[in-house]
């Protein structure tokens, strides 16, 4: 479990079939924090935008017992953050049912 203090995510997503076996997600995840960072903070930026989040994720059922997909986030940082590099981050996972 986690717990976020000062946190706010708006989301969408879009989610389409193009086979029995396949599905195709797009997710789009705006961040705001929910009190203003000050400008006296040393470590961080100032301000209320957390950044950008966009995601897609491919899902795949090669049968009823072996699934698996692959998911990749592009983090677009707002003003809250000093480190304005954008991130890439991609995770694949093969789940076995027995």
């Amino acid at each position: 479990m986690a717990y976020w203090t000062n946190l706010q995510m708006l989301r969408s997503s879009l989610a389409v079939k193009p086979t029995e076996k396949s599905k195709v997600t797009v997710f789009y995840n705006f961040l705001r924090s929910n009190t203003e960072i000050p400008a006296s903070t040393v470590f961080s930026g100032r301000g209320r935008d957390r950044g950008h989040l966009p995601q897609l994720r491919l899902d795949y059922a090669f049968n009823k017992n072996v699934t698996a997909y692959i998911l990749g986030e592009y983090f677009v940082p707002g003003n809250v953050y000093l480190n304005k590099d954008n991130a890439v981050f991609v995770r694949c996972e093969v789940q076995v049912k027995f």
